[in-house]
């Protein structure tokens, strides 16, 4: 039922219009016909196109829906939430990666559960670490 909602959205979006741009039609052909030919004629003209225009926005939302589930699937195949591991590695003296403080002694953290294949290696100072609860 969930499964593709992406996919369903920009469906749902592309009904939505096809039965706004037809009601839209049948409603002009119905002004016509009451004598109302002025706002028939532009219910008819401009009635589609204001449903075309009103599904853009559900269309976009299904589209953006697929993209991120697409690189979800890409970069996180696994889904699982990403862990540091404690104690550090090693110390060094460099820049951190968090708050860009140099000469600072920092320690070096492995991702677990990375963005792409091999492990992700993180620069930390003492106390981004402990903000982050690393430490």
């Amino acid at each position: 039922m969930y499964d593709n909602i992406g996919r369903k959205l920009k469906d749902l979006a592309t009904g939505i219009f096809i039965i706004g741009a037809i009601g839209a039609v049948i409603g002009g052909i119905v002004l016509v016909t009451e004598e109302y030919f002025v706002w028939g004629l532009l219910t008819i003209i401009f009635g589609p196109i204001v449903a075309w225009f009103s599904s853009w926005l559900l269309y976009a939302f299904g589209e953006l829906v697929e993209d991120v589930s697409r690189l979800r699937k890409h970069f996180i195949p696994d889904e699982t939430p990403q862990k540091f591991n404690t104690p550090p590695i090693e110390a060094k003296k460099a820049t951190c990666e968090f708050c860009g403080k140099s000469n600072a002694k920092l320690n070096t953290y492995k991702n677990k559960s990375t963005l792409g294949s091999g492990d992700a290696e993180m620069q930390l100072c003492d106390k981004c670490a402990k903000e982050n609860n690393l430490i």
